[in-house]
């Protein structure tokens, strides 16, 4: 990244600081307080003045008070033959910004549901009162129901009671849309429903070849393409409600985690969201399916093993009388809410890296890396010890700290699970002053440098601040590095690290 101007230690924008982006040995205190949320003008905040939109804190950005366009040869993200995407910069340099016909269109959260006859819904519209029996607002609703005739299917329609077994029933998705609008007032919300009774995972929905994962493929694709005329989708998260049919027999349970394994990881490759949130129901517990603990266990198994994935309790929700397997009109309503506190909990508003370190890569948006210059390996985790480590002698992240090995990074990754808006604040400090040479500390996008290589010696601290637009999947590079000598002894480096989202339309 290019220097623009003053890069000496107390000049604006020197060392490490929030304006230029370069470094040096030395530390310039001065550089948070010229810009603290890296803009160049001085002021904290967003600019509501449009004086200069810096995204990535590099002195070029957008208005008239930036020092140059957001361009510059040397910038990985912003250069002539750059592809240019959705986030108010130019980033392919043609004086144009967001000239993408896309970028116009307003943006759609999409979920997927999937599943057997309590995912096709048996609540009655009859049943409902007050607001349960109105449309959900900002919410459409795509149900293919496969054998199940319902006069509603096929087509996009807004969400409202008539989208279960047929058009006078409905399922947990009202209430789960109804509930998203809770947790976010006014977004658009699109759900590509898919189920039929009486289906099994080892068969029908088996991944790749079942008819009903295929169906479900299908309709996804197709159904986002058609969404794309007016919307930037994003598939955003998938609830899963089935497993009945596979505990009827010893076989079918015992081959149920991995079958589900498959299913889930296949569904995320072919929509290209690696971490995509998942939520699957755990099934009740009653005679007409013997192995459901088998089944259940399985998938509780399963939400512990591959990241962001959530499991949704259903054994003593209400069943329609003399109905053994079915949810009635109450039950599918609390079913949808669970469901959608379930996704709440796994799209936050914001993460916190001191709060603590999870078991499983990709929980909570983030991973654990082992880095060595652009090669990378996940982290093991530690669970005697609560915290990940690496190839190298003492390369461990923990919670609110990291600590690199001799030559190898330690790299905590935040994964954008959609596009938005981000104020990302950080404050690093030295975490054992007993003695080494210190640490070298650095934030990147995909690689792309953002701030740093920053000194950390002994006793010191640095903090820097900025506001950034992510497209979903982006991934945010927490590195943390020996000092000069590769000396790893006392590197124990603290990070106070907070990702708040500011917006999700930006």
């Amino acid at each position: 990244m290019s220097c623009v101007s003053g890069c000496g230690d107390d000049a604006q924008g020197g060392d490490a600081g929030t304006i230029d982006g370069s470094t040096d040995s030395a530390t310039d205190s001065g550089d948070a307080a010229l810009s603290p949320d890296g803009d160049l003008d001085g002021s904290p905040g967003v600019d509501a003045a449009g004086d200069c939109v810096d995204p990535d804190g590099d002195g070029y950005g957008t208005g008239a008070g930036c020092l140059g366009s957001d361009c510059a040869p040397d910038d990985p993200e912003r250069h002539p033959g750059a592809v240019e995407v959705c986030d108010l910069v130019d980033n392919n340099c043609d004086n144009q910004i967001d000239e993408l016909a896309e970028c116009a269109l307003p943006r759609i959260w999409v979920f997927l549901l999937a599943g057997q006859s309590n995912m096709v819904g048996l609540g009655y519209n009859t049943e409902l009162t007050g607001v349960d029996t109105t449309a959900v607002a900002n919410t459409a609703i795509y149900y293919n129901p496969s054998i199940h005739a319902n006069t509603n299917a096929l087509q996009w329609l807004g969400l409202a009671p008539g989208f279960g077994a047929n058009e006078g029933l409905f399922g947990l998705e009202l209430n789960f849309g109804r509930r998203l609008q809770v947790h976010w007032p006014g977004r658009s919300v699109a759900i590509i429903k898919v189920a039929e009774g009486g289906t099994a995972l080892h068969d029908r929905w088996d991944a790749p070849n079942g008819d009903l994962y295929q169906l479900l493929v299908s309709e996804t694709q197709t159904q986002l393409a058609a969404l794309a005329q007016n919307y930037q989708p994003q598939v955003v998260g998938m609830l899963w409600m089935q497993g009945e049919s596979d505990a009827i027999n010893s076989g079918d349970a015992n081959a149920y985690h991995s079958n589900l394994t498959d299913f889930m990881t296949s569904l995320r490759q072919v929509v290209g969201i690696e971490y995509m949130p998942l939520a699957a129901g755990l099934i009740a517990i009653q005679s007409l399916w013997p192995y459901a603990d088998t089944v259940r266990g399985a998938t509780a198994t399963l939400s512990q093993e591959l990241g962001q994935m959530d499991v949704v309790e259903t054994t003593d929700l209400p069943r329609h009388p003399g109905d053994l397997a079915h949810y009635n009109t109450s039950g599918n309503l609390t079913l949808g809410y669970r469901f959608a506190e379930s996704m709440a909990s796994m799209l936050p508003s914001s993460f916190h890296f001191q709060a603590g370190v999870s078991a499983v890569q990709g929980d909570g948006s983030w991973l654990y890396n082992d880095r060595l210059g652009a090669a990378v390996i996940p982290m093991t985790y530690d669970a005697a010890n609560q915290r990940w480590a690496g190839s190298d002698s003492f390369q461990l992240i923990g919670p609110g700290w990291m600590h690199p090995g001799a030559t190898r990074d330690a790299e905590l990754v935040w994964w954008a699970p959609h596009a938005a808006l981000v104020q990302i604040d950080v404050d690093v400090s030295a975490g054992d002053n007993g003695g080494g040479d210190g640490t070298w500390v650095s934030i990147a996008r995909d690689n792309n440098v953002l701030w740093g290589p920053v000194p950390i010696p002994n006793n010191t601290s640095e903090q820097h601040s900025f506001q950034l637009i992510v497209q979903q999947g982006q991934q945010l590079q927490f590195r943390t590095s020996s000092g000069p000598a590769n000396d790893a002894s006392n590197d124990t480096t603290a990070w106070q690290l907070d990702i708040d989202v500011l917006d999700v339309d930006p």
